[in-house]
């Protein structure tokens, strides 16, 4: 009589994969205590069995809940210099006594490793991202740091993986603000941390042609005086970056508009826009469609398209252009960016065309920041204070 193999006892925290070919529910890696103010701690391993298809969900699920990680380890320096520079305060939990990126040896190593890495990621995204809700849409940050560690308590306190939205960023990080080098390194430490969650779409100002005319390359030179290949570096991230994201199958988000059409049609397909190479270094020379994409802009008059005088480049596009567009390709609304909006928001185009800004006090405007929420396919523009007395350092 054949005996029965003892089988090894279970830990409380190990549970068995079922049928890994499954599209279901899955455990996620990690479990932790979240404390009122949004930080996590505590945090516990569950000793799950993966196959293989499942190594990138447990890589990106260590990066983003271990504390130590080195995307962990960057975000905390980028909070500590807020507190520094006095523009934050209580958001790292450190005591900070002095500037942590003001060694070059690690600010190097930290940009060279966040672009490398987030580059292989998103030069594998399609052109087109496609998502489903809820989600939270972002516009222009252009180096507001002050900014975008608010949104961070806000919204993903205990980090994007752990929350149930999908970020969208618009494009238009750097430039113009004094903190460029810092909302990148958030932004790229995020990607690394939630891929499939945390989507960085291509602005105007993530084209060097363009941002080498600004503040960024002059930020860099005096942050980083002894790596000149840091520009170079963030650029080919940018020329890889996806041009747009459709939400539900029916909202389309971009930074700039919608694209003119070719002569003798009357709007632009969705599978043209997916057709933008990557990477693209010029959009204007290389792929004229997508340059549309990062600069277009709204406009209330007769006709389709005219050409944008004020930019000097691209179209403004019309309601009857939106409504084309829109038709065409079965879509309820375009959310888009570019353009500084009082309450953060403005709608045009009968609500069709929604604009969004996330950086507030825009010089020399005296705007507030703006996002866009959808969920359960309700539409809702949000206005956020940034002022708040308590985040403020005195």
């Amino acid at each position: 009589m054949s005996q029965r193999r003892k089988s090894k006892p279970r830990s409380p925290h190990t549970f068995r994969q079922i049928d890994s070919n499954h599209e279901g529910v899955k455990w996620g890696r990690h479990s932790f205590k979240v404390s009122p103010d949004g930080r996590i701690s505590d945090i516990t391993r569950l000793n799950t069995e993966y196959t293989p298809e499942h190594v990138m969900h447990r890589t990106a699920s260590s990066e983003s809940f271990r504390t130590k990680s080195n995307s962990n380890k960057y975000l905390l320096l980028m909070r500590q210099k807020a507190e520094y520079d006095g523009i934050l305060r209580n958001v790292s939990g450190t005591n900070v006594r002095h500037d942590y990126l003001s060694d070059q040896s690690h600010t190097k190593a930290m940009v060279t490793e966040l672009c490398t890495r987030v580059k292989g990621l998103v030069e594998k995204e399609d052109r087109i991202i496609r998502l489903n809700s809820p989600v939270v849409i972002f516009g222009d940050l252009h180096g507001n740091l002050q900014n975008l560690l608010i949104f961070e308590r806000i919204f993903f306190p205990a980090g994007p993986r752990a929350s149930p939205y999908t970020f969208i960023f618009l494009g238009d990080y750097v430039d113009r603000g004094d903190y460029s080098l810092e909302v990148m390194c958030c932004l790229l430490s995020w990607k690394l941390q939630a891929p499939d969650s945390f989507i960085l779409i291509r602005g105007n100002h993530e084209v060097r042609i363009v941002n080498s005319q600004f503040t960024f390359p002059v930020e860099l030179k005096r942050k980083m005086p002894n790596f000149p290949e840091a520009f170079e570096l963030f650029n080919q991230v940018f020329d890889c970056l996806p041009v747009a994201a459709l939400i539900e199958g029916s909202v389309f988000c971009c930074h700039g508009g919608i694209p003119k059409p070719n002569e003798g049609e009357e709007f632009v397909k969705l599978a043209d826009i997916a057709r933008s190479p990557c990477p693209l270094v010029d959009p204007d020379t290389e792929y004229n469609l997508t340059h549309q994409l990062l600069w277009n802009d709204p406009v209330n008059k007769s006709g389709k398209f005219h050409f944008n005088d004020k930019r000097q480049t691209g179209f403004l596009f019309t309601e009857e252009a939106t409504d084309n567009f829109l038709k065409g390709n079965n879509l309820t609304h375009v959310i888009r960016a570019h353009e500084v909006a009082q309450n953060g928001f403005s709608l045009n185009h009968d609500g069709k065309c929604v604009t969004v800004f996330s950086s507030a006090l825009y010089d020399p405007s005296k705007n507030d920041a703006g996002v866009i929420t959808i969920f359960r396919k309700i539409i809702r523009a949000l206005t956020i204070e940034t002022n708040i007395k308590d985040l403020a350092k005195k």
